[in-house]
Parts: C-alpha cells; sequence; structure tokens
C-alpha cells in the first residue's frame, strides 16, 4: 500500500509538468494559427447588398448584344437580373435598391442615343421609357423604406461623380420620366420649326466613355454629335456632356 502511494506521488510530480508543458505547446499552436486557417465569413450589409444589385445590373446592360439597336430587348435584358435573383430568393432590398438605380441609368443612356429613335418603333420607345420609370419609382420606395438619401445611395453604388449623378436625377424627374432630353422619333418631332442639322459621325466600333454612373460603352453604329477635332481623337456631345474618342474609331476621314 505504501509502495502504491510512493507510486502515485511520483507520476503525479511527472505528470503535472507534462501536462503544463502540452497545454503550452497547444496554446502555441492556436496562437500562431495561420490567418488562412482562420474561419471566415464575408459580412453582408444593405450597402454591400446595393453595390451587388448596382454591379449586376452593370454586367448585364454590358453583356447584352442588343445595345441600342433593340431598345426593347435591352430592356428585357436588363430584368433579366431581377428575375434570377428573385427566383434565387436573394432579391433583398439593397439589392433592388442597387439594380434599380443602375437599371434607370443604363436605359435612360440608351433612349439618349440619337439613333435609337431611327432603329426602334415607337411603342418599343415607349415601352423602354416605362422600364425606365418602373425603376425610378421602385428605387424611391425602397429609399423611403430603408431611409437612404440620394448621397449614400450613389456612394453605396460606387458611382464616381456623385453630384453630376444628383443633378441628372433631378433634371430626369422635373421633366417628367425618360422621356425628358430623349430624342423622339422623327414622326413625334416638331417640323414648325426647321433648323440646320448638327453635324455627327457614326462610331464604327464600340468605345467605352467614363460617365458620372462610371464606365458606359457606345455600340458601333451608334451616332453623336461632333463638337470638335483635336489631334488623333474628336470630340463629342453626349447626354449633355463632351467627351474625347478616337477619331479611328469613327467614320471621320
Amino acid at each position: 500500500m505504501k509502495n502504491a502511494l510512493i507510486t502515485q506521488k511520483t507520476c503525479e510530480r511527472v505528470l503535472n509538468p507534462l501536462t503544463i508543458i502540452l497545454a503550452i505547446l497547444l496554446a502555441s499552436a492556436v496562437l500562431g494559427q495561420s490567418p488562412l486557417d482562420q474561419p471566415s465569413q464575408k459580412k453582408i450589409t444593405v450597402g454591400s447588398e446595393i453595390a451587388r444589385g448596382y454591379e449586376e445590373m452593370g454586367n448585364a446592360s454590358y453583356a447584352s448584344q442588343a445595345g441600342s439597336g433593340d431598345i426593347l430587348q435591352y430592356a428585357v435584358d436588363l430584368d433579366a437580373p431581377l428575375a434570377r435573383n428573385k427566383s434565387q430568393n436573394t432579391d433583398s432590398d439593397g439589392f433592388l435598391l442597387g439594380a434599380s438605380l443602375a437599371q434607370y441609368i443604363h436605359l435612360n443612356v440608351v433612349l439618349h442615343v440619337s439613333g435609337t429613335p431611327k432603329l426602334n418603333s415607337t411603342e418599343h420607345i415607349r415601352l423602354a421609357r416605362e422600364s425606365a420609370d418602373q425603376a425610378l419609382l421602385r428605387m424611391r420606395d425602397l429609399q423611403k423604406k430603408l431611409r437612404i438619401d440620394d448621397g449614400a445611395l450613389f456612394t453605396a453604388a460606387g458611382c464616381e461623380n456623385i453630384e453630376k449623378m444628383k443633378e441628372l436625377m433631378a433634371k430626369y424627374e422635373a421633366g417628367g420620366g425618360a422621356a425628358a432630353g430623349a430624342s423622339p422619333p422623327a414622326s413625334e418631332s416638331s417640323t414648325s420649326v426647321q433648323s440646320k442639322p448638327e453635324p455627327t459621325l457614326t462610331l464604327m466600333r464600340s468605345v467605352s466613355i467614363q460617365l458620372p454612373s462610371g464606365n458606359v460603352v457606345l455600340q458601333g453604329g451608334t451616332k453623336v454629335q461632333i463638337v470638335a477635332r483635336n489631334g488623333g481623337n474628336v470630340q463629342v456631345r453626349y447626354m449633355d456632356a463632351d467627351y474625347e474618342i478616337p477619331i479611328s474609331a469613327t467614320d471621320l476621314k
């Protein structure tokens, strides 16, 4: 019995330091764990959802093969992200807010392309304008619901020139919708005053320009007003602003 007690105490004296050392080693291993091995989870916020919706709608716009050629098909292509996210139950209010802003912007851009009325019927242009109006109304309703003003919305979406965006939005709403400023079909234009047509050029290939909302690709075949030539570039007017593009991308000689 005495030998057994001596053996037990001896083991305890040996095991206790070993246990302490083992605990220290385990703690060191945990503390020294690589950051790549740490658990991670993406934080989803209203702001990140706004950015996601804005980006997905922009991707749909760039992927569309319709461009300014078929305005109704273009409007249908922009509805695809909304339908897809709804079917996947990922159409959060933040996503819809960002997507609605981008949908309005991209439709309004195409409605301002000077060649659009010639390539589309009056009915198709009307339907595209209605789609832009619906996107704006949906955006305004969601802003009220989420209590997000224009500045916060444009910042979350990633719009680069917020003040210019506010100006364009105010002009849009003051004019009564997408029809404001958009070129009407020839049958709807006033013929009471004959004015000298502005010189225009036609894009022979797609070019990218920097709008306040971000980069926008103008498709080949688009007609834009000429402002001036500048060496190997030409200055053109698009949506009430001037941009320089390479002459080589146009039909100018």
